[in-house]
């Protein structure tokens, strides 16, 4: 394309205009860099798919058939517009971990040091063999 002008400028020029359809269509990047630094910026840039050089004709149709049928949400940010780059499902975080951030009136934790046991020995205990244990680790299995 030229040295001013690249693949991830021609996918942010795609993404730019707020009213325009074209921004929404999906784009796959082939490329033969294949560096963590390129995929991210293609991501960064707004890609769907990044296909590494060389590749087949299946995977190719794979891949589009994974940006058609399971198109990810987009998503809109003071600086950046294209598709949910999250690719792993992880349950949201519950309660006041969700910003790593700890309430004063929250109840502490079962394992975090109170002032009861913030002297106590941390170590834990090793545990003792009983007969009922060397029994099943005994037994043929």
């Amino acid at each position: 394309m030229g040295p001013d002008f690249d693949g991830n400028a021609a996918i942010r020029q795609l993404r730019r205009h707020a009213n325009a359809a074209s921004r929404f269509i999906p784009v796959v990047v082939t490329s033969a860099y294949t560096e963590v630094h390129h995929v991210v910026a293609s991501r960064d840039a707004g890609a769907d798919q990044f296909l590494a050089k060389p590749f087949t004709v299946k995977l190719i149709f794979q891949h589009l058939k994974t940006v058609v049928e399971h198109q990810q949400p987009f998503v809109r940010t003071k600086a950046y517009f294209g598709p949910d780059r999250r690719r792993k499902t992880k349950p949201a975080p519950d309660g006041w971990e969700r910003r790593g951030a700890k309430p004063k009136d929250a109840a502490p934790k079962p394992d975090s040091a109170t002032p009861e046991t913030e002297n106590k020995d941390p170590a834990p205990k090793a545990a003792s063999a009983t007969p009922e244990t060397e029994k099943k680790d005994s037994a043929p299995g």
